[in-house]
């Protein structure tokens, strides 16, 4: 986090008195935690007035992106002399002035409304006062320095409890006892030449010196007058005249001792030397003046009241602060016993330890910590009253939640009593019409979007309140089909496909509703996601397809899928093929039930195939019209609309599943991850995402005319070897486990959400070609090759037809021809490399010049590879600002205080970081790349995969 403290106080007479020593000490104590956070120091400038205090906090904000600013004092104008109070009465901050930063506030005391006759004296001083008190309610996380100050706060100004943290106060270890040594000196420098009893209140009547005053010159003369009342605090002139006058009065001006302003230093030695420390005030927030005698060892005399008796427990011989007579009696009680004295002064010690600053940076810390949770409000396709809902939103939100707080707007459609987040009390799920009024209120918005009909509720808040775009479909034409032409709106249809093909949008749009071209040959993407501010896809397909496209900013991981029990098959009389089939239809989907027909005839009476999927009518009748005319109806059963529960056990009693899309929309091939999870072998087309499955958990159906038998032979195979099976499963099983798990995705979803946060200048995903242009996107024919329209080809669809051959050729085994677009590892070494020697080793500050890659290639992937030795904690920091190898050898280049990554090397000693994303932004943003810290001595290599 970058954390700033307002330091107002540090500017005033505060800086000298309780609330000076307690900032400061809370500030030097978290700035000292091994922590990964950044501070920063705000001193506003309040004499040119509130619109300026304003601007100025605006600026500093944003500058330094802070994530949370803490206001030391919040009533800092109370701190100013009376004639600079009237001056600046208007310089108040507002909680509207922070914007999405989150603010905390230390509240020392409600001391105000406890004595409103004392302190809010007039209407003017009241209205200041109680706008402190309305921008403490509106902080995020308030800090009481004792259960009194929260008390009161709740009792008298109306705070929210539920935001109060009790943080109490530390202690300075400079306040500790000190070895009986010559003091006369010091006692000579302020006039102390008795045994003395020490206060160290001031002027304010709260600290009640005048009862304190009468109180001592009634037990004095029990003693012979044999000590003095030493009055260790700042005080006025007028004000000194006037202790002086009353000592004279009440016996003698001689036995009184006012030190004015005390450095800790001396106090220290007071303390020390002290017969007893008196302090019977009226009221305290915490005390601190108590807790620093009783630590120097010095008997205490306290009130029985506020957070006093909170902090001195049995340390202290505790008095009615209204009571001289009672205050009186205390005083000759511990001057008469110094046994008592003995006893109070050791157990106060004790008690004084219990209360450590590192204690309190730790409960501020936690507070920070649970306000700056990062606030997600997340939309996602999961509609319970269809079968197959699949989601990764929905998946990974029980590991999200416990990195953020997580709102789910769901469509009318989500019965969440079906859903897989029933009873997450985590999680709030909320219908989307909530989402407008409270979208200021989130860090980021996560839409996850397909081509189904549950996505469309999105579509408007996608454009509105632009957010990271998980797409599960690369290719989003059937989601504009739904949204537009099946809502009879052609016009919006234009637009949708204008964003992508420019002029020839009339073209395609006849090749489309003319001559019925496959949507899915006609990729549509741009008007969905260009406003988003990141995209997350699932497989290296689609982003290879969309970076075609012109997008950037996009990351791919493998979609998380949860890791079940595998369900018993053994033993079973029916072998059952899952097979997943679409509205759209193929030959593929048909050729299975063919296949089943074959396998029937060929005497293999127990097999059955069941059909999955979101089908339309007319597909469902073609299917059960193909069942029939093969006379395998009986054989075959259609689960399209089982609830999701029944879906995943059906998916997970299959022995072989069946996915056999192509040509692709680019989705995520979630049927075939999830079949595998279980130990499912699956069949599947070899297009697409399909490709990355691992050989030796799935049967692959090469594209072609003789793909119908390809498929019988698949389906014969995975029936005829159970052997087979049972090793494809434990190899699907494992590449589940190592490539799709839940908890790495939420990981690197809120690596996306947090590096959004740290570059908010770029707010959306950057396009690279133009809105419209002359020439012809790419679309394919009725033999699905590629094709032309006229001559003039788009520079995005010759990017995606590359993109495509070379992915076929690929698939194919085959060699690249020469000049076809190829990858190739690019090995940078350091254009700036700077070693320096600290005391705990060597640090690295370095730099890859990215200009030196080949012009025009597209990024596939970037791993630095970091030596170190082994078991070695390697961490990587961003520098902040320019800087140069003769420059580093001056003054080192300050880095970002949190790592961008961080891991431990094994026996290899060397630690590998895929830094794609990052490599990708600084080749489109050369001024952001000012280099690494890498805090041990190493020379790095960075290896780019590009195309």
């Amino acid at each position: 986090m970058n954390i700033a403290f307002d330091m107002f106080f540090a500017k005033t007479e505060a800086m000298k008195r309780g609330i000076g020593r307690y900032s400061k000490n809370l500030i030097q104590s978290l700035v000292m935690q091994e922590q990964d956070h950044a501070y920063y120091y705000f001193y506003p400038d309040i004499a040119k007035g509130p619109d300026h205090v304003n601007h100025q906090l605006r600026q500093f904000l944003g500058r330094n992106r802070i994530d949370l600013f803490h206001i030391m004092s919040p009533f800092y104008l109370f701190h100013l002399p009376p004639h600079l109070f009237q001056q600046y009465k208007d310089a108040m901050m507002h909680r509207d002035w922070f914007g999405k930063t989150r603010v905390a506030v230390t509240l020392y005391d409600v001391i105000p409304l406890v004595f409103p006759e004392r302190y809010l004296t007039t209407d003017e001083v009241r209205a200041v006062y109680m706008q402190g008190i309305e921008l403490i309610k509106s902080c995020d996380v308030i800090f009481a320095i004792s259960e009194t100050t929260k008390r009161d706060a709740v009792r008298l100004a109306g705070i929210d409890p539920d935001k109060i943290v009790v943080v109490m106060a530390g202690l300075d270890p400079h306040f500790e006892p000190l070895a009986q040594t010559d003091r006369t000196g010091l006692a000579a420098r302020y006039g102390i030449d008795k045994p003395y009893v020490l206060f160290t209140g001031g002027s304010d009547f709260r600290k009640n010196t005048d009862r304190l005053l009468d109180a001592f010159y009634r037990a004095n003369p029990f003693f012979g007058n044999g000590y003095q009342l030493v009055l260790a605090c700042g005080v006025s002139d007028e004000e000194r005249r006037r202790l002086v006058e009353a000592a004279a009065v009440r016996g003698g001006a001689d036995r009184l001792v006012v030190t004015g302003y005390v450095p800790d230093d001396d106090l220290v030695q007071l303390y020390n030397g002290a017969t007893v420390f008196a302090f019977p005030s009226l009221y305290e927030g915490f005390g601190l003046p108590v807790l620093e005698a009783m630590a120097c060892g010095a008997p205490v005399l306290t009130s029985n009241n506020s957070s006093l008796r909170e902090i001195v427990g049995d340390a202290a011989r505790l008095v009615d602060p209204e009571n001289v007579e009672d205050i009186a009696a205390g005083l000759i009680a511990l001057l008469a016993r110094p046994e008592l004295r003995e006893a109070l002064a050791k157990e106060g010690v004790g008690q004084a330890k219990k209360f450590d600053w590192q204690g309190v940076a730790r409960r501020v810390m936690d507070g920070y910590e649970s306000v700056c949770r990062p606030k997600l409000a997340l939309f996602a396709p999961v509609r319970t009253d269809r079968s197959a809902a699949y989601s990764a939103i929905e998946t990974s939100l029980p590991v999200l939640a416990e990195f953020a707080d997580c709102d789910l707007y769901v469509d009318d459609g989500y019965d969440e009593a079906q859903s897989s987040l029933a009873g997450m009390a985590a999680v709030r799920i909320r219908n989307y019409r909530l989402f407008e009024g409270t979208a200021n209120d989130y860090d980021a918005v996560v839409y996850e979007v397909n081509n189904e009909e549950a996505s469309l509720y999105m579509l408007d808040f996608m454009n509105r309140f632009p957010g990271i775009v998980i797409a599960d479909e690369s290719n989003l034409h059937d989601l504009a089909d739904k949204w537009t032409i099946q809502r009879n709106n052609l016009e919006l249809y234009f637009r949708v496909l204008e964003k992508d093909y420019g002029t020839d949008t009339h073209r395609i749009l006849d090749s489309v509703l003319g001559a019925g071209t496959d949507r899915s040959l006609v990729p549509v993407a741009r008007y969905f996601l260009e406003r988003a501010r990141a995209i997350v896809v699932h497989s290296a397909h689609a982003e290879r397809q969309l970076l075609a496209l012109g997008a950037d900013r996009v990351s791919s991981f493998g979609a998380p899928i949860r890791l079940p029990e595998p369900h018993i098959r053994s033993g079973r009389a029916e072998f059952v093929f899952a097979l997943w089939a679409s509205s759209r239809g193929n030959g593929l989907e048909d050729a299975a039930l063919r296949s089943l027909r074959h396998m029937m005839t060929a005497g293999h009476d127990n097999v059955k195939v069941r059909i999955y999927g979101a089908l339309d009518p007319n597909r469902e009748r073609e299917l059960r019209q193909l069942a029939a005319d093969l006379q395998a109806d009986a054989r075959v059963e259609f689960a399209s609309g089982l609830p999701g529960n029944r879906y995943h056990d059906g998916i997970g009693e299959a022995d072989v599943v069946l996915q056999l899309r192509s040509p692709t929309n680019g989705e995520t091939a979630y049927a075939a991850l999830e079949a595998m999870a279980y130990g499912v072998p699956a069949i599947v087309a070899d297009a697409d995402a399909y490709r990355e499955l691992p050989d030796g958990a799935t049967f692959r159906i090469p594209p072609g005319g003789d793909a119908e038998e390809h498929v019988r032979r698949a389906m014969l195979e995975a029936y005829g070897s159970e052997p087979r099976r049972r090793t494809m499963a434990e190899e699907a099983r494992r590449h589940i486990a190592r490539h799709h798990g839940v908890r790495p995705y939420a990981e690197r979803l809120m690596d996306v959400v947090r590096e959004l946060r740290d570059h908010a200048e770029t707010p959306v995903v950057l396009w690279q070609h133009k809105a419209t242009y002359d020439g012809e996107p790419l679309y394919a024919g009725a033999d699905g090759a590629a094709g032309r329209a006229d001559d003039g080809q788009a520079a995005a669809a010759a990017a995606a037809a590359a993109a495509a051959a070379a992915e076929a050729a690929a698939a194919a085994g085959s060699g690249p021809a020469a000049g076809d677009a190829v990858p190739a590892v690019v090995t940078l070494r350091p254009d700036r490399l700077r070693k320096r020697k600290r005391s705990r080793g060597a640090v690295t500050y370095v730099s890859f010049n990215l200009a030196e890659l080949p012009p025009g290639v597209t990024i596939r992937e970037a791993i630095l590879h970091i030596p170190a030795g082994k078991n070695k904690t390697v961490r990587v920091h961003r520098i902040r600002r320019p800087w140069s190898e003769a420059s580093a050898a001056r003054r080192r280049p300050v880095p970002y205080r949190k790592p961008i990554f961080s891991a431990k090397t094994k026996r290899g000693g060397e630690v590998r970081w895929d830094c794609t994303r990052w490599v990708r932004l600084w080749q489109t943003d050369h001024a952001s790349n000012h280099g690494l810290y890498v805090p041990i001595g190493t020379d790095p290599v960075l290896q780019i995969r590009v195309q």
